[in-house]
């Protein structure tokens, strides 16, 4: 199997990000000063707002014991800056405002695809 052409990873990269219909800010993990009991003072700025794809997690019936490792995956464009330490908030879906905005803690890497980034979340807010 040959591998894409420049031309074909530019094509299914537009194609991903003309289906991104949510919008997102990635919160930069950011430690600063350290406190009294020598902690980080760890603080989530916002970057800017980037479309994005959130698909939740199916939810099954599950057994007491079995709590499922994420609520969602992200679709991000293949450029977009992202660390497993970083967080995601979801302000829109489907260009509808989310009110409250659902924050979102990576789990694992993000998973870097030929045509954008899969990210694993688990909510950190309710609603997801």
């Amino acid at each position: 199997m040959q591998p894409f052409s420049t031309a074909e990873l530019g094509r299914m990269q537009g194609a991903q990000d003309s289906a991104m219909m949510d919008t997102c800010f990635v919160l930069v993990y950011t430690a600063g000063a350290v406190n009294a009991y020598n902690k980080p003072t760890i603080t989530y700025p916002a970057s800017a707002a980037t479309r994005c794809g959130w698909k939740p997690a199916t939810k099954e019936l599950m057994q007491d014991t079995q709590v499922p490792a994420w609520d969602g995956s992200l679709r991000m464009p293949i450029n977009t800056v992202v660390k497993n330490t970083d967080r995601i908030r979801l302000t829109h879906r489907y260009g509808v405002a989310l009110s409250p905005a659902q924050d979102h803690e990576i789990i694992g890497n993000p998973e870097r695809g030929p045509s954008g980034l899969v990210l694993r979340l688990k909510s950190l807010t309710d609603g997801s």
